[in-house]
């Protein structure tokens, strides 16, 4: 009986303490799981399209990133990040208005995301190759790619060596693009550069390259 009464004292007094440090715990807790399950990504890969990618295509695709080897964090790991934002051109579909409205909000601010490389179908592309958002050919490679240009920022994804040897790129139709997104303090001199864009923007350029040349 003490004990409960004890109990009951004590809750009397301190319930509301004990409400606001256990929901504080409880929130600093998830945060921490949060942070500590977090992805180390290497690569950041976008498809803007209306393409389907299966969960198979997605495992083939991730796998075949991984074959890269290349590693911009140092974990000895090569983990991508690739993310598919769905844009119809098939003017029947029912969802077309919806769906493309909700891929221009997040294409509207694609110079400050952390994507680099995008596959984009052709019709899309030409609807932001004037943005100012991508590298130019020119800048990327100091050799001649016309063989593999669609022009002057943007290849054919289906004529790289990446696709080319790549299992499980069946997906891939002829129109879909590759292009580099450039890095934000390039749009701007009154940007501060900031070295880990500056190193993300040249990891990415070289697996554009090495995506293209194979």
């Amino acid at each position: 009986m003490k004990v409960k009464k004890w109990i009951e004292n004590f809750w009397y007094h301190y319930k509301w303490p004990v409400i606001i440090i256990s929901f504080f715990a409880v929130v600093v807790a998830i945060c921490v799981s949060q942070m500590l399950s977090k992805e180390n990504y290497d690569m950041h890969i976008r498809y803007v399209g209306e393409t389907e990618i299966t969960e198979t295509n997605y495992q083939d695709i991730k796998r075949a990133f991984e074959k890269t080897g290349l590693d911009s964090n140092g974990d000895e790991k090569t983990v991508v990040n690739f993310e598919k934002v769905a844009y119809i051109s098939d003017p029947e579909n029912i969802y077309k208005n919806q769906i493309n409205a909700m891929a221009r909000e997040t294409l509207s601010v694609l110079i400050s995301q952390t994507y680099y490389i995008y596959l984009m179908d052709a019709e899309v592309y030409e609807l932001y190759k004037d943005s100012g958002s991508f590298e130019e050919l020119s800048r990327i490679f100091d050799y001649d790619v016309s063989d593999i240009a669609y022009d002057e920022y943007a290849v054919r994804f289906s004529e790289t060596e990446f696709c080319k040897n790549s299992p499980g790129m069946e997906w891939v139709e002829d129109d879909i693009v590759m292009v580099l997104k450039i890095a934000p303090y390039k749009i701007s001199p009154d940007i501060k550069k900031d070295p880990k864009e500056v190193e993300s923007f040249e990891f990415h350029r070289e697996l554009f390259k090495l995506m293209a040349e194979g």
